[in-house]
């Protein structure tokens, strides 16, 4: 849903103002850095967080195509596309989707470096952030 990818820019906007806010304002950058403490990726109660079955079957097409191999480039274009369709497939809400937010914020800058640069270190980012996916979500 274009709503997903709105949140997205929005969190990565602040994340970006938060950061240029630390050199300027210790105090309140400080403070500031206490809320978004509270926005880290986390389980639920101890459980992985329960997707559904469109967020589940794009994270499985993400992880095949990475390990499909080829033109890194290609590769990173192709899961920018995957992403486009999860965002665009989004009906999740609440906090399993929050915590989606949370997870897709890094992920989707390290996809789009590999669509851009398509250089291993990319790659093993790409693959690193996806990693991840499987330890919070089912």
């Amino acid at each position: 849903m274009r709503q997903l990818l709105i949140a997205l820019l929005i969190l990565s906007a602040t994340q970006l103002a938060h950061s240029a806010n630390n050199s300027a304002h210790g105090k309140h950058a400080h403070e500031h850095s206490e809320v978004h403490e509270h926005r880290e990726l986390s389980l639920n109660h101890g459980e992985k967080w329960q997707m559904d079955a469109h967020t589940r079957a794009m994270f499985v097409s993400m992880s095949e195509r990475l390990h499909a191999g080829g033109d890194l480039k290609e590769m990173g274009k192709k899961l920018n596309e995957d992403v486009h369709k999860l965002i665009e497939g989004c009906t999740m809400t609440g906090s399993a989707h929050d915590q989606l937010h949370l997870f897709l914020s890094p992920y989707i800058p390290a996809v789009h470096e590999l669509s851009h640069e398509g250089t291993e270190k990319a790659l093993e980012k790409v693959k690193h952030k996806l990693h991840g996916y499987q330890s919070y979500f089912e």
